[in-house]
């Protein structure tokens, strides 16, 4: 099966909530800042840009909880972030909730029983090395 292109490419993490594949985009490269949202509804075969996030981040954590999706961490060109976010898929709104204990960018994310996970994280940031990663979890 093939599906029509997106509108933009740039580094992703995507993720499926309510029949549609949502791809948050990032860049961080020469000085273009920007975390596009585009999702994907296969019915269509077609790509629509939806709110970006709040913040600017890349190498973050992605993971749906009570059909809400959440950007955990990543690193924003200067600093790695503790921050996340929350994106209703209703209203198409993102909304800032309880930041993480540990700055975190290249994490795992993930939710089970009610709880999100934020699993490791990269102790410096280097682009291209995966070396120095802490395998520490957080449970929220």
């Amino acid at each position: 099966m093939q599906i029509s292109p997106f509108t933009f490419c740039p580094q992703f993490c995507q993720i499926a909530l309510e029949y549609l594949l949502y791809l948050l985009l990032s860049s961080l490269q020469k000085n273009i800042k920007f975390s596009q949202v585009e999702s994907y509804d296969p019915s269509l075969d077609s790509w629509k840009t939806t709110t970006s996030m709040i913040e600017h981040r890349s190498s973050l954590g992605v993971c749906i909880l009570d059909g809400f999706l959440y950007a955990l961490g990543g690193y924003n060109g200067q600093t790695t972030l503790n921050s996340v976010e929350k994106f209703n898929p209703l209203t198409r709104e993102w909304s800032m909730v309880t930041a993480m204990n540990t700055r975190r960018s290249m994490l795992g994310a993930a939710s089970l029983n009610g709880r999100l996970y934020a699993v490791g994280k990269k102790l410096k940031y280097s682009c291209g090395d995966s070396s120095g990663l802490d395998k520490k979890c957080e449970i929220y």
